[in-house]
């Protein structure tokens, strides 16, 4: 089933729309919604290392749009953190582990108070680097 799941993703990836020079915002989150797709895949069947380069994909592709088009992601974003901060707590890398649990969190913070009415001039997240990649 992971297989063919994957094989589907894959493919997917490498469509006309996924893959033109001058991908729109819009198209540019699609194709990193795939890739966490494909990402957890491979979570799933315990391959990490693959798991997590494919999820750092996903975030470099998130980087690369505006952030009013990102909160509307969140949810995969948080997932990205979580899961990479899984695989690396798998490697005992705590420290890194950490910083992406703690991403998650700062990302949750944000979208509570914003839904919350709390005044987004208290608290400010800077989305414009997600990924954690240094």
């Amino acid at each position: 089933m992971n297989q063919n799941a994957r094989s589907i993703l894959e493919k997917l990836l490498l469509h006309q729309f996924l893959c033109e020079a001058d991908l729109e915002d819009v198209f540019t989150c699609a194709k990193a919604i795939v890739l966490t797709k494909l990402g957890l895949n491979y979570y799933i069947s315990t391959e990490f290392s693959k798991s997590e380069q494919i999820f750092k994909q996903a975030l470099q592709l998130f980087d690369s749009v505006n952030d009013g088009l990102k909160l509307r992601f969140f949810n995969t974003l948080q997932e990205i953190y979580n899961t990479i901060g899984l695989i690396l707590g798998h490697r005992e890398d705590f420290e890194s582990s950490i910083r992406y649990f703690l991403k998650a969190e700062e990302l949750y913070n944000f979208i509570y108070e914003l839904t919350e009415g709390v005044s987004s001039n208290s608290r400010t997240l800077r989305l414009s680097k997600t990924s954690l990649c240094t």
